[in-house]
């Protein structure tokens, strides 16, 4: 790297002891005990079933499901299966409160919401919000994403993160980025400075601009990139606390779009448990049928 880009890029990595063993499937004595008699299913769960093979034509003996009952009395869906270790097949279903009629459907090709994901951050820097001198603040809160993954794995009885994310952060001048808002003008900036996205599976553009109005994130699903406005409107310096708001809208909300979330929020409109935004079964972080392993480690998931 050369002087002038060691100036002017702070570049920090943060990954959890059990980042590299993101993809690794836990071991059984450290699950739920298998159980010794099929559990029977409930009416829901056969309707279900049954929307599986009548819809995309697939077998699912056990699905993962959110009841909406307390929202807008509709049940949702989702079923992956890997094409690779990045990249997975999604199904998706919006039922009605007994399962009987398919409100919506797609198939989709996404990334695999699971393993070790790199993320190139940008974090744009402007004199009155987030600069060189606060800039470290994010590390923590991008540490305690990983936390939080940490944590619901030990809830589960997994014996290793079912997600976590190796993070380099880059603080670049608003003057160098033409638009930080789209990839073509944060991968420009970072190509004049000899930086490269290859090898990244999301690259962030965190852009609190004290004079925009308030604005939110975006995905580029597709695309690996994630841009992150001014969504409370900061005119000071960010602390702490900021940060790990920003941090949470990066890598629990807008990367969950690129796992297949609909940009609609319409999976589970009324959903509030943190720290996450989705329910984890809908990413297949749950065990549905009982063997300790979360479908979406599982080799014959949904079985």
């Amino acid at each position: 790297m050369s002087r002038r880009l060691a100036e002017l890029v702070c570049i920090v990595a943060i990954c959890n002891l059990g980042c590299d063993r993101g993809t690794t499937a836990p071991s059984r004595s450290s699950g739920p005990p298998t159980p010794t008699t099929v559990v029977p299913k409930t009416a829901l769960e056969s309707a279900l079933v049954q929307d599986y093979q009548q819809v995309f034509r697939t077998q699912i003996t056990h699905p993962a499901y959110f009841d909406n009952a307390l929202c807008n009395s509709t049940v949702s869906t989702t079923a992956y299966f890997k094409q690779s270790d990045k990249k997975s097949t999604l199904l998706y279903l919006s039922t009605s409160a007994d399962g009987k009629t398919v409100v919506n459907q797609l198939r989709n090709t996404v990334v695999t919401p699971a393993g070790t994901f790199r993320v190139l951050v940008v974090l744009v820097s402007y004199s009155e919000t987030v600069n060189q001198s606060n800039a470290g603040l994010f590390v923590p809160a991008q540490e305690q994403i990983n936390q939080d993954h940490v944590a619901f794995a030990a809830s589960r009885g997994y014996g290793a993160p079912l997600v976590s994310f190796q993070s380099a952060n880059m603080v670049l001048d608003h003057s160098e980025i033409a638009d930080p808002r789209t990839p073509t003008g944060v991968t420009t900036a970072l190509t004049q400075h000899g930086i490269s996205t290859s090898g990244y599976d999301f690259v962030v553009s965190v852009n609190i601009d004290p004079a925009s109005p308030p604005e939110g994130g975006l995905s580029y699903v597709g695309t690996g990139f994630i841009y992150m406005g001014n969504f409370r409107g900061w005119k000071t310096s960010l602390a702490a606390d900021d940060f790990t708001s920003v941090a949470r809208a990066v890598y629990h909300h807008e990367v969950a779009h690129h796992w297949g979330w609909s940009a609609l929020h319409d999976w589970a409109p009324c959903y509030n448990v943190a720290p996450f935004v989705v329910p984890p079964v809908l990413f297949g972080w749950e065990d549905t049928n009982g063997n300790g392993v979360p479908e979406i480690l599982d080799a014959a998931p949904y079985q």
